[in-house]
């Protein structure tokens, strides 16, 4: 095979000096270096880690490179921290641990170099991205300190790890042999009232620490948990409690914290002022600022862009901007896409008026002192004041240079992807004005394409003097004997070594890796993986060279659901036989995923119903491994009895099955996608005391009989369950080769992603939503609430794949679920963010929820515990889903 080609098409200057802690990072430039460069890892929702260099030339240009790129957990990554640079040692180079945690419960530790890359290289085709090589950069291995989702890390020095999770507790790790030094454990708090929505597992309460602050003496902490109105202090020296700060009332209603919020803390930070040490905390909508006294001294209360509603808090941090006269800054983003500078100087407080009936006096207010504004160009142009900007989900502030040359680089990671690089000068936020100024210049903007969560970053030391100037070299392939290698040596030498050529789309650019599969597992190096995990890639190659050699048939590929969980196998690198039922439908497809043509294959099969119907479809060159049983058999306006809804579903699914087990011995997953309909009981009151939460253990009590002689609704719901039923009993009476997962959602909303030409076209699920909610009336009555409980068709995409791929979900039972929504609610999400729809879509009672008290859930524990699955929020589903129908309706 081809070897690597070098490359040799850009260099990057050196750089300034720094050393790092949390969040606020200082530096100490040499005259001679001219460019900053920065290191920034970026964690996803979509488990992806992204390591990118941004060097900031002297006329503020931005020049980005990828670092690394792959798939570092099994579930969202929810933080990240980087220690200090290891001390300098002559001849050696300097290095930064970074760790990353996850809903997977894991912690994954990696090295980084702490040194500008002496190369950057500028690929051939001009539509990649640039890239650096550095063989510095190593995978140090897993800790599993927590029983739960990991919430929050850092570093307090180079040779100690603090870690929180919802297991309630705050482990330290030293970093020399990564042993577990101490484990300090919050109480888990009482259960107050009935918990709501996902914050805590089936018949608990929450609990979980949300984040923890050490002070800068490393004596003592802070920590704010889930279900607690409070902060605890803790003695870093015994490891024991020190105190509890409990959360008042009136103080918690004064950031926004109402009777039906749940007052928890959710960010904590250590700050000063000329008046002495403070800290904050922050909650959904406020903050919250104390003295070392524990007494509050101010508040602080974000304006969105509309001044009418709060705007929701994401993250903060306190910024030194000048170190002679101890001046910080309180640094807060947003929902609505801003960084907010507040000055808590006793001098700049807003002194509040005096309260009346006896009520305590309001805490001054924070003076803000300045905007930075994510806000691109061609974002809210021509739309109303309140026009969603997405939000910033994390950002960090570096303090850069000495004196008046002092600049702070603001990097901020957005939730559509976006990494933005802001530089403004200190004095920007010590200037004494009335007015709020709009400050930080945008230097470039990075698209990740992921959803990102959290992102850190570092200044990075100069180019090593001693070290290898790696080149990224143009990529057109591997040779077989670095590359692959025999783990079983009994396969035989005179076996035919036919190759089978895989190909990856990686950024509009094709690789090409040959497999053997006439000889048995074969494996890439270590040595081959490493490698790569520092190259420009977009996605884990070891993951990919696992789906690479898997092909899975997908039925009703074309479909609402079927579109999206055939996107998602393409982009994880599957090869897919799509089965619809015309040829009209494959064209639609090749259209829709255009890209990916060298992925795919289609089976065309008219009557799902029909005698050995799939037997041809199931028999592929290379072989299937795996089939997703998705389409329905039958359209709801063609049923003329209930017996049209159970046959066609009992029988297309065992038919299927039986192909499966006769003709493609090789399958070793079936996942089929039964319903909540198979689950629930829907003759059963809505309400209950206490509410009845059903799980996957869960059967629709619905007979045969019934499902005959009742509604078409009893028909539907009922064929649902007697299929999954026969797909359980294929599996336990005739033993295939393959397991069996079910996927049970309830209903299914959000945008498509297949063609849709007219109104007409869209499916059942988002018609209804179209029909009540979009093409309605604000004066209208309020749409009846039918099943409440709902999950995002991207979110139900990504489970099913998933599911593909997790060992534990054989054999397993999954709801996948991502919450309750009232009619009321949506209605709330639609006129809110939308608003060409404030006078289509009924007003009802704003605010309320027209689910009665106590209304029956279902537990997506489950999902979550199994298949890693996190949910897009009420207002990504609804609003996207609302748009795309505007845009359709447009067209129609």
């Amino acid at each position: 095979m081809a070897k690597r080609k070098r490359n040799n098409n850009g260099e990057s200057a050196a750089v300034n000096t720094g050393t790092t802690s949390k969040k606020v990072k200082s530096t100490a430039p040499k005259p001679t270096q001219t460019s900053t460069t920065i290191q920034i890892v970026a964690g996803s929702y979509d488990r992806v880690l992204h390591g990118i260099t941004a060097t900031i030339s002297p006329n503020d240009r931005v020049d980005f490179a990828d670092t690394f790129l792959f798939n570092a957990h099994d579930s969202a990554i929810r933080c990240l921290a980087l220690s200090p640079p290891s001390a300098p040692v002559p001849k050696q180079t300097q290095k930064v641990i970074l760790a990353s945690g996850s809903s997977d419960e894991r912690i994954n530790l990696y090295h980084l170099s702490a040194h500008t890359p002496s190369h950057i290289a500028a690929p051939a085709v001009g539509t990649l991205k640039a890239s650096v090589q550095n063989s510095q950069n190593k995978v140090l291995g897993s800790l599993s300190q927590h029983r739960s989702s990991v919430t929050a890390l850092y570093f307090p020095t180079r040779s100690k790890l603090m870690s929180s999770a919802e297991d309630n507790t705050i482990a330290v790790t030293r970093t020399r042999d990564w042993s577990l030094l101490s484990e300090i454990k919050a109480p888990v708090p009482k259960p107050v009232g009935r918990p709501s929505g996902d914050t805590a597992p089936l018949g608990g309460a929450p609990s979980g620490v949300n984040d923890f602050a050490v002070h800068p003496s490393m004596k003592l902490m802070i920590s704010v948990g889930k279900g607690e109105k409070s902060m605890r202090l803790w003695n870093l020296v015994t490891g024991k409690k020190a105190g509890v700060l409990t959360f008042e009332r009136e103080m918690l209603g004064q950031v926004g914290e109402g009777k039906f919020s749940s007052g928890e803390g959710r960010k904590v930070a250590w700050g000063a002022t000329n008046a002495g040490e403070e800290f904050c905390v922050g909650f959904d909508k406020g903050a919250l600022i104390f003295g070392m006294d524990c007494k509050p001294k101010c508040k602080v209360v974000p304006q969105p862009r509309d001044k009418k509603h709060q705007s929701k808090i994401h993250q903060l941090c306190y910024v030194q901007v000048d170190e002679e006269k101890e001046i910080y800054v309180l640094a807060l983003s947003t929902e609505d896409g801003r960084i907010l500078f507040y000055s808590t100087r006793p001098e700049d407080l807003t002194t509040a008026l005096p309260a009346e009936n006896g009520r305590d006096t309001p805490l001054p207010s924070a003076k803000l002192i300045a905007v930075v504004d994510s806000k691109d160009d061609d974002e809210g142009k021509d739309a109303k004041a309140d026009e969603r900007v997405p939000r910033i989900k994390d950002f960090t502030a570096m303090v850069v240079g000495e004196g008046a040359e002092k600049t702070i680089c603001i990097i901020a990671g957005r939730s559509d992807g976006g990494v933005k690089v802001f530089r403004l000068p200190a004095s920007d936020l010590t200037k004494k004005s009335d007015e709020v100024q709009e400050v930080g210049k945008l230097l470039g903007t990075y698209e990740t394409g992921n959803r990102i969560t959290c992102i850190e970053s570092f200044v990075m030391l100069p180019q090593f003097e001693g070290d290898d100037a790696l080149e990224l070299e143009d990529f057109e392939g591997f040779d077989e004997a670095d590359d692959v290698e025999e783990n079983n040596s009994s396969s035989s030498d005179s076996e035919t070594a036919q190759s089978l050529k895989y190909e990856i789309a990686i950024s509009d650019r094709l690789i090409r890796i040959d497999f053997i599969p006439s000889i048995p597992n074969i494996t890439c190096k270590q040595t081959f993986l490493s490698s790569l995990f520092y190259t420009h890639i977009p996605i884990s190659i070891k993951p990919l060279i696992k789906t690479m050699a898997q092909k899975v048939l997908l039925t009703g590929a074309n479909g609402f659901l079927g579109s999206h969980i055939l996107s998602e196998l393409l982009k994880s690198g599957f090869n897919v036989r799509s089965v619809v039922r015309s040829q009209a439908k494959v064209s639609q497809i090749q259209q829709d995923f255009s890209t990916y043509t060298s992925q795919m294959d289609f089976a065309i099969v008219p009557d799902m119903t029909a005698p050995n119907a799939f037997d041809s479809a199931v028999q592929s060159t290379p072989p299937l491994t795996a089939v997703i049983h998705q389409a329905s058999p039958f359209f709801f306006a063609n049923i003329t009895s209930n017996a049209d809804f159970l046959d066609p579903a009992i029988q297309g699914t065992t038919a299927l099955l039986h192909s499966i087990k006769s003709h493609a011995p090789s399958v070793k997953r079936v996942i089929y996608t039964s319903s909540c309909a198979a689950v629930l009981d829907f003759d059963a009151p809505v309400a209950s005391n206490p509410a009845k939460i059903y799980t996957s253990e869960d059967w629709n009590p619905i007979t045969y009989p019934q499902a005959l002689s009742g509604t078409k609704a009893h028909g539907y719901r009922a064929s649902k369950k007697f299929a999954e039923l026969a797909a359980w009993n294929f599996v336990k009476e005739e033993k295939p080769a393959f397991d069996l997962v079910s996927i049970n959602p309830p209903m299914i909303w959000g945008p498509a992603a297949h063609t849709i030409k007219s109104i007409a076209e869209v499916g059942e699920s988002n018609a209804r939503v179209y029909q009540q909610f979009v093409n309605s009336k604000k004066d209208a009555a309020l749409p009846a609430n039918g099943l409440h409980l709902y999950v995002d068709v991207r979110d139900l995409a990504v489970a099913h794949v998933k599911a593909l791929t997790e060992p534990k979900a054989g054999g397993e039972r999954i709801i996948v679920c991502a919450r309750a929504i009232s009619s009321q609610g949506i209605c709330d999400v639609l006129r809110k963010n939308i608003p060409e729809l404030e006078e289509r879509t009924p007003v009802g009672k704003p605010g309320t929820n027209s689910l009665p008290e106590g209304a029956f859930g279902a537990s997506n524990e489950k999902a979550k515990r199994i298949l890693g699955c996190v949910f897009r929020s009420e207002e990504e589903t609804f609003v996207e889903m609302g748009k795309q129908l505007l845009e359709i309706e447009a067209r129609s």
